[in-house]
């Protein structure tokens, strides 16, 4: 049976930012995105995994059509983001972000209700009782009650604040999720609880889900498959489950490695990542992450290398474990 065909279809996307170029500087390119290629079906769950600088976020916000990416394309059910018309009012319907800072996401003027509700009144739907009902469903089914409804953010904690940011990215009955770092910005006990009512509302509803995150811990809780990425390229994806018990890039094990685990007498093993990520304005050449490999020889250094399947779906771009696999098949 061949597999469904993709909601939301991301091919070569790339995305450049131009910095510096003042009075006491030259100008220089960042490649935040490279070369990004990505598939989510309906109703599954796709974790985008990555330390801070890995350019995780602005790939949420091409997958978003907020950001032209500067090469390649976005596709949702068919149509290029950012199509003017008809296509761009359906996906802006279809497709709701959360943000990673619920301080900073919702209008600090408005009160709740009217934060959940703006949605409907900008789509004009439903009549206004109906919209007033639904803003009730939408907070009940994020843990907040009617008392909530004309509070302001500021008189709320920040995990209510973010089920207020949920609730209105619910409000449409969209296809598509993308959160990108929804719980990071709160405490570590709320961190638990929101993602707990994410993975609850996204099975309940169906609903397709892009979940940025740098903790691969999340991974296992929430993932149909993960794709993680390192200095702007996708460097390993695949199911979650293959994909966290037989890693194939030495840097999806170094973020294993980096889970924490109960047994405080656990050690990082021997490979653990070396060093910080490099700028994006001077990447290094050949694999983005051989300074920091454990596993690097001479070809990492000078050549890029091309994704290698190791399973159905699971496919990761290293030269070590590509010449591994050879040599078994061998």
């Amino acid at each position: 049976m061949s597999a469904a065909p993709a909601l939301l279809e991301a091919r070569g996307v790339t995305r450049d930012f131009r910095v510096g170029g003042g009075l006491l500087g030259r100008s220089a390119t960042l490649r935040a995105v490279d070369d990004v290629d990505l598939d989510v079906r309906a109703g599954e769950v796709l974790t985008v995994v990555g330390e801070s600088g890995s350019g995780k976020t602005t790939l949420g916000r091409c997958l978003l059509g907020l950001m032209r990416p500067t090469a390649g394309t976005v596709r949702f059910d068919g149509d290029e983001v950012g199509t003017a018309g008809r296509a761009r009012t359906t996906f802006r319907r279809r497709v709701q972000p959360i943000f990673q800072n619920p301080y900073s996401s919702l209008d600090p003027r408005w009160p709740v209700a009217r934060t959940v509700r703006e949605p409907l009144d900008a789509f004009g739907i439903g009549t206004r009782p109906e919209r007033d009902r639904r803003v009730g469903e939408l907070l009940e089914s994020v843990g907040l009650s009617q008392r909530h409804a004309e509070a302001r953010p500021h008189e709320l904690s920040g995990g209510q604040r973010q089920r207020v940011a949920i609730a209105a990215a619910l409000a449409l009955g969209p296809d598509l999720i993308v959160a990108d770092e929804p719980v990071s910005a709160l405490d570590v006990l709320v961190q638990a609880q929101i993602l707990n009512l994410i993975c609850d509302l996204q099975r309940e509803l169906g609903v397709a889900l892009v979940f940025i995150t740098h903790d691969l811990a999340v991974v296992e809780h929430i993932a149909d498959r993960v794709a993680v990425m390192y200095l702007g390229r996708i460097v390993e994806s695949g199911p979650a489950a293959e994909v966290l018990t037989r890693p194939r890039h030495p840097y999806t094990r170094t973020l294993i490695d980096a889970i924490p685990q109960p047994d405080p007498r656990r050690r990082l093993e021997a490979g653990a990542v070396r060093g910080e990520i490099p700028s994006p304005l001077e990447p290094p050449t050949g694999c983005h992450f051989h300074p920091r490999c454990p596993l690097a020889i001479d070809v990492c250094r000078k050549d890029a290398p091309a994704m290698t399947e190791f399973g159905p779906g699971h496919v990761a771009s290293c030269h070590v474990t590509a010449a591994e696999l050879r040599t078994r098949g061998a």
